[in-house]
């Protein structure tokens, strides 16, 4: 044994935490992602690892642009529906990856934290 700590993050999708049309195969592999990481939590914690996940909203990358140009009414909704009003950037998702990494978050082990802008 090791007398170190480690620290996993999963990125799954805001899209396993609700309906997405179009998504239920995308949709269905997030949940599973998000479930493990919450098994693996529990199954890792004695060995001084925990593992979280964030969840992203819609996040301006090249997979999406193509979603977004697929159907022009996505954005306007997403933008609709989220209280600060716009898409999140990449550098959303990595913020929230390093703080679940730091030990600023020791006690945080086995949750989703959602990037969603509300």
């Amino acid at each position: 044994e090791r007398d170190q700590k480690g620290c996993i993050v999963n990125v799954t999708s805001i899209a396993a935490h609700r309906g997405v049309w179009h998504c239920s195969t995308y949709s269905a592999s997030k949940s599973a992602i998000d479930s493990y990481t919450k098994t693996m939590a529990v199954e890792l914690s004695p060995k001084g690892i925990r593992v979280n996940a964030i969840s992203p909203t819609l996040m301006i990358t090249p997979m999406s642009q193509a979603f977004l140009e697929f159907d022009e009414g996505i954005e306007p909704g997403v933008i609709a529906r989220t209280p600060q009003g716009k898409i999140a950037e990449v550098d959303d998702a990595v913020n929230a990856i390093v703080f679940l990494l730091s030990d600023t978050s020791d006690m945080i082990n086995g949750h989703n934290l959602p990037v969603d802008g509300g």
